[in-house]
């Protein structure tokens, strides 16, 4: 729960140089310009148990209610995983690569 709180923290201190007015601009502002000749990668998404579906679920319902994440229509996405450590709480990981 700390480093959840830690996590807010940063994200609220930073607000200010973070965009504010995403919902007026256009979709064309927020092209993603690839590079010719290059493929928009093809993966398989990870494979994740029950729990870890319903934690995933329960984590991003908690983002949303909390405006740290927005509901998005790209066709582009963030693999998420569960890391589970040994003895620890599983972690809710996103792979930005």
């Amino acid at each position: 729960m700390a480093e959840k709180k830690k996590a807010t923290h940063l994200i609220l201190t930073l607000a200010d140089i973070q965009a504010q007015d995403l919902e007026s601009c256009t979709l064309e502002q927020l092209q993603i310009d690839l590079i010719a000749g290059i493929d928009i990668p093809a993966t398989n998404p990870y494979l994740s148990s029950v729990s870890d579906d319903e934690l995933i679920e329960t984590v991003i319902k908690e983002l949303l209610d909390s405006s740290l994440i927005t509901p998005s229509k790209s066709s582009f996405a963030s693999p998420v995983v569960v890391a589970r450590g040994r003895g620890r709480a599983p972690r809710f990981c996103i792979n930005l690569q």
